[in-house]
């Protein structure tokens, strides 16, 4: 697996049901796992490193991002204004704002505190191809753009975006 930095291109494409790969070209520079049939626990992994990802519904819906090896909370992600928005704070205090940008909610945008466009989202489907597909099946891609390549956080929030884009289709 390579590093995302590494790869010469700044777009990639998931695919894969319950088990998905992410690949920029032919180098694969991500994994993401949910358990099938279950949407609430994921893990992801990169060269970067390992995460956990727990979706929990009560008392506001929200993603909780762990660090894979130690267990440590890394980041909340927290749905805001009926699944349109959201925001996703680190413990650090960093801050990123999920977008969607197509009624559809089949694309989507990480963007920082000031606004930039970091990283945008595309699922290959819409509400009446979802019925023609395998349950758990995904497709898509990410766009990363020139704001968003070297950030920290870049790998964290790549496989995150491709889990609530997943998620949303299932």
């Amino acid at each position: 697996m390579k590093r995302i930095t590494e790869v010469s291109e700044h777009e990639a494409n998931w695919k894969g049901c319950w088990e998905y790969v992410l690949q920029a070209g032919e180098d694969l520079i991500g994994a993401l796992r949910l358990k099938a049939g279950h949407v609430t626990q994921g893990t992801a992994e990169s060269a970067h490193g390992n995460w956990r990802f727990r979706k929990k519904w009560f008392p506001r819906e929200k993603v909780i991002v762990y660090q894979e090896d130690s267990g440590t909370k890394l980041a909340v992600f927290k749905t805001r204004w009926g699944r349109e928005k959201g925001l996703l704070e680190f413990t650090d205090g960093h801050v990123y704002q999920w977008l969607s940008k197509s009624v559809w909610r089949n694309k989507c945008v990480f963007t920082d505190a000031f606004g930039e466009h970091l990283l945008y989202f595309r699922r290959n489907s819409n509400p009446l191809s979802i019925l023609a597909v395998p349950k758990g099946y995904s497709t898509g891609t990410v766009e990363i753009t020139r704001f968003g390549l070297y950030m920290s956080e870049l790998p964290v929030l790549m496989l995150l975006g491709c889990y609530l884009m997943i998620i949303d289709a299932i």
